[in-house]
């Protein structure tokens, strides 16, 4: 053998040794990120700043471990940054402009309502709050960077798909029983929402969106095994657990709907229907007979109105009250409108919003309530970080949705794996509309990891690790 032969045979045992180095450090990543999102809604959603600052430093420490391996591997990751650039650059900015906001510019003075002016240092009214904001954002990046490198991987990101619809039916499990058994929250006396399914969450429309997007998992594996079924040959004989698969995956998604209507949620509900409806109808978009897709909807509405016989008399009371809601939130949304007007570019401090709100607080939005949250996630980044800078995350994430809605038109990744990420999309967008789920970490996780999955199947890769 020449010694140019040898030379080629010692870097191609390199590069395979490298490449099972990446593998099991991408292995190890993906379950450490899993643990994070299965711990995440134990401690009231992580909502409280201990504990999603203890969510934080375990993703910082492991995305600093997982950063040393892969220069000491010397590769590069699965899924490079320029794979997504304009997410990261859009993100970037965001991140920036955060950090704009607490340093002592001397910029912009406080406009309270009476004509008052109030000289700042820094842009946001509350520098403290913004820099925990910061911190966040940078956590949910890290997160969603090594949950992509995880997901390259296909058969990682089916995994990740049952074990995540594990996780959502297990505290859908614990929220039934906690209700049945004193009503409690982590065996605590309630202090709202009682009388209603909130598991570890402590608002019940915050446990309904994660309800829903565990919905999303189960109609779009139900979607998958239809189509599977249809493109399966006669002559290969009958496709294997295909009817126990769909009794188990129905059911969850049964179960599912039962949990959001026992939170009370009107909107959670809706979210649950619209999201399943969009992950099994792509889903099943393979199969080759339209018959199937034209029994998977009614299928997937006679499981949501069985539930409802049984169970929808929580949302049914709720329902009588949605006139008198509608007006309570029509007036908080004239007020925070007010908010953005009186700073369109500058916004008052990301994370800052309890605190501000109190400026323009007033009639008819009632004083015997603390508005700590914006109850729309869209105004919340208006008035926080000003519409130009607070419109950047909503169109990064668009981003991802047209990129995966490209990916199902042209036919190309793993479909079910974007019809989970389309669906959890919807349900975002749309609660986001009238509450503050995706603010709550626990939730923000769950539609990151399904998001990172969703754009990992867009990427054509010639060998998975």
């Amino acid at each position: 053998m020449s010694q140019i032969e040898i030379s080629s045979a010692n870097a191609t045992e390199k590069g395979e040794r490298a490449t099972t180095r990446l593998s099991r450090l991408n292995e190890v990543t993906f379950w450490v990120m899993l643990g994070v999102v299965a711990l995440a809604p134990i401690p009231f959603g992580s909502a409280r700043g201990f504990f999603w600052g203890l969510l934080a430093f375990i993703i910082g420490t492991w995305a600093l471990i997982y950063t040393i391996g892969v220069v000491a591997i010397r590769q590069g990751l699965r899924i490079g940054f320029e794979r997504f650039g304009l997410q990261v650059l859009l993100m970037g900015i965001f991140c920036l402009w955060l950090v704009v906001q607490i340093l002592p510019l001397d910029l912009v003075p406080l406009q309270l309502r009476d004509g008052v002016s109030v000289p700042l240092s820094t842009i946001s009214v509350a520098p403290d709050a913004t820099s925990l904001m910061l911190v966040r954002q940078l956590t949910y990046g890290l997160f969603f960077v090594l949950v992509l490198q995880a997901c390259a991987n296909e058969t990682r990101r089916s995994l990740m798909f049952d074990v995540l619809l594990v996780i959502t039916v297990a505290y859908g499990v614990f929220g039934l029983v906690s209700l049945q058994s004193g009503d409690t929250i982590l065996g605590l006396e309630k202090w709202a929402y009682q009388g209603y399914a909130t598991s570890t969450f402590v608002n019940r429309n915050s446990f309904a969106t994660f309800l829903a997007m565990g919905g999303a998992l189960a109609a779009a594996r139900i979607g998958k095994l239809i189509a599977d079924a249809s493109l399966h040959h006669v002559n290969d004989g009958r496709p294997r657990n295909v009817r126990s698969n769909l009794i188990m995956y129905g059911l969850a998604y049964l179960f599912l709907v039962t949990v959001v209507l026992s939170t009370g949620s009107r909107m959670g509900l809706f979210v649950t229907i619209i999201g399943g409806a969009i992950s099994a109808t792509i889903a099943v978009r393979r199969s080759k007979r339209l018959a199937h897709l034209a029994l998977a909807i009614p299928t997937a509405l006679a499981i949501v109105v069985l539930a409802f016989v049984f169970y929808g008399s929580r949302v049914v009371e709720r329902l009588g009250g949605l006139e008198s809601s509608a007006d309570v939130r029509s007036d908080l949304y004239w007020q925070i409108l007010e908010m953005v007007r009186e700073r369109p570019f500058w916004g008052y401090g990301g994370g800052t919003f309890e605190l501000a709100f109190p400026i323009v607080h007033q009639a008819p939005v009632s004083s015997d309530v603390v508005w700590s949250m914006a109850h729309n996630s869209y105004l919340a980044l208006w008035v926080e970080a000003g519409l130009i800078f607070g419109s950047l995350p909503i169109i990064a994430i668009g981003a991802i949705a047209i990129k995966i809605i490209t990916a199902v038109i042209r036919r190309r990744g793993n479909l079910e794996t974007q019809a989970i990420a389309l669906g959890v999309i919807a349900i975002g967008a749309i609660h986001s509309l009238v509450d503050f789920s995706l603010e709550i970490p626990a939730n923000t996780f769950v539609f990151l990891a399904l998001l990172a999955a969703g754009t990992a199947s867009t990427v054509n890769l010639k060998v998975t690790k």
